[in-house]
């Protein structure tokens, strides 16, 4: 992302790979400042927990259906159920 003529913006992962579940992999990612796209596949239903603070307008869907969304605690990371399988996970920031 160019933000000005010459500055290069770059994105950090934001998945928190400490929340996939044994033999779980991240297949794709990709990050902008209030967009994530993520494929992951997990042998097993888990709580994936993304390292951004969860505010009022953020949403999620798993493979294009929404998902709720909760904070963590005490840290207030965003979290999202996703199911056993391959999937594609967006979360994005709108309005609130």
């Amino acid at each position: 992302m160019i933000l000005e003529k010459g500055v290069n913006v770059r994105f950090e992962a934001r998945l928190d790979q400490n929340s996939l579940p044994g033999g779980a992999r991240q297949i794709a990612a990709q990050y902008d400042l209030l967009y994530y796209k993520l494929t992951i596949a997990s042998p097993q239903p888990f709580q994936l927990v993304i390292k951004t603070f969860y505010f009022p307008g953020w949403w999620a869907t798993v493979n294009g259906k929404r998902v709720p969304i909760t904070p963590t605690d005490p840290d207030q990371l965003i979290t999202l159920p996703v199911p056993a399988g391959q999937h594609t996970i967006e979360i994005g920031f709108g309005s609130t």
